[in-house]
Parts: C-alpha cells; sequence; structure tokens
C-alpha cells in the first residue's frame, strides 16, 4: 500500500517554508541592495576623482577654475534660475567632457542643475553653493529616494577655506569628497561622531562610508 502525504502535512509544510522565506528574504534583499551601493558610490567616487584630474590638465589646477558665487534676486532670494545656469556651466565646462554618460535630462528640484545619468543606473545632479554640491542617486529614478539609503552627497570645494569642510579642518587640499564638517564644533574626525551624525541627519551619511568604512555598510550603520 503506497503512502503519501496528506493534505494537512502539505499545507502545514508550505507555512512554514513561506515563514521562513518571508523572514530571511527581506535580509537577503537588504544585503544585496547595500553590497550593489558599496559597488557604485566606488565607481562613483572614482570617476568623479579622475574627471578632475583630467580637467585639471586642460582647464589648471581647480583652484583656479570659474565658480559663480550664489545668484539671488532682488529681495535678497535665491534666484533659482541663476543657479541653474551656474550650476549647468560648472558641469558643462570643468565635469562632463571628462565623464562618461548615457544621458542628461531636466533636473529633478529647483536650484539644481540637469540630471546626469549613467550607464550603471546611477545618477547626479549639482547644486552651487559655496563648493558645488553633487547629489549622487544610486538607482536613479527608483525609489526609496532617501538620505543616506540611495542618496548620497558630496562636495567639490576649490577654495582653501571651503575644502576644509571635505579634508577636516587641520588639511586643505582635498578637492571632492564628503563633507566632514568646517568648525571644531561640527568636524567628524572620529568615526563615533559621523556616526551619530549620519543617525540624526542622513544627508551626511557619506562621510562616515568614504572616510571611516571605505564605502561598506557595516552592522551600525542605520538605514
Amino acid at each position: 500500500m503506497k503512502k503519501g502525504f496528506t493534505l494537512a502535512e502539505v499545507l502545514i509544510t508550505l507555512a512554514i517554508i513561506g515563514i521562513v522565506a518571508a523572514m530571511t528574504i527581506p535580509t537577503l534583499v537588504n544585503n544585496y541592495r547595500k553590497k550593489d551601493t558599496t559597488a557604485k558610490l566606488k565607481k562613483f567616487y572614482s570617476t568623479m576623482i579622475q574627471a578632475i584630474q583630467l580637467s585639471e590638465l586642460e582647464n589648471g589646477t581647480s583652484a583656479n577654475w570659474s565658480k559663480k558665487d550664489m545668484a539671488y534676486d532682488e529681495e535678497g532670494n535665491i534666484d533659482t534660475e541663476g543657479q541653474q545656469q551656474a550650476s549647468d556651466e560648472f558641469l558643462d565646462q570643468y565635469i562632463l567632457p571628462y565623464i562618461k554618460y548615457s544621458k542628461i535630462t531636466d533636473g529633478t528640484y529647483v536650484n539644481q542643475s540637469r540630471k546626469v545619468y549613467f550607464a550603471d543606473g546611477t545618477t547626479i545632479e549639482a547644486k552651487n553653493g559655496s563648493c558645488m554640491d553633487f547629489y549622487f542617486d544610486s538607482n536613479g529614478e527608483k525609489s526609496p529616494n532617501e538620505w543616506g539609503v540611495d542618496m548620497f552627497m558630496f562636495l567639490f570645494c576649490n577654495s582653501a577655506s571651503d575644502q576644509k569642510c571635505i579634508s577636516g579642518i587641520t588639511n586643505s587640499s582635498v578637492n571632492f569628497g564628503a563633507y566632514t564638517g568646517c568648525k571644531e564644533w561640527s568636524n567628524f574626525d572620529t568615526r563615533a561622531k559621523a556616526l551619530e551624525m549620519c543617525k540624526n541627519n542622513a544627508s551626511t551619511c557619506s562621510v562616515l562610508l568614504q572616510k571611516y568604512d571605505n564605502f561598506e555598510f557595516k552592522d551600525d550603520y542605520p538605514y
């Protein structure tokens, strides 16, 4: 006489498999996302460093590059059109000729440059300020579009005083990197400080990843 499983046994087995899958799949997906983001962050950072170095060969040292001041209207409010123009002009002259990109579209937000797409699906937008802010999105149009998760901020600074914001207050020789703080009280000179700031202000998480963790998401990373 042949024996088999009863319907109840099959249903119980499927239920157990479903529970195990529900518990493990989110962790696997999250781990994959972090590894994928790590690879893209490293590639982006390397691409920008190389682009700046190539640009300096043709445009001279970055300390002498022309970058407009922030644009304001007659009432003292930010001139969004002027800001976009300043950001676009900087990209067109100093960055875009030295990187490979797939397309350019209108920017996502006012007061920022056009959006530049790379072949791996990542994007950047620039924003003119004391430095030129670069907003990197590791998955482009896809969600969640959250700081510290798939969006990260980096700065290009060509003046010695502003370079302290990305290299630390005691060093002003670095022109591209994550914001490390420009003052004694805001200088993220230890990993503990950078981690705490990342928890409280996700847009600053880039310095934790770049300066201390080699763009890898450690177990205590908050996002």
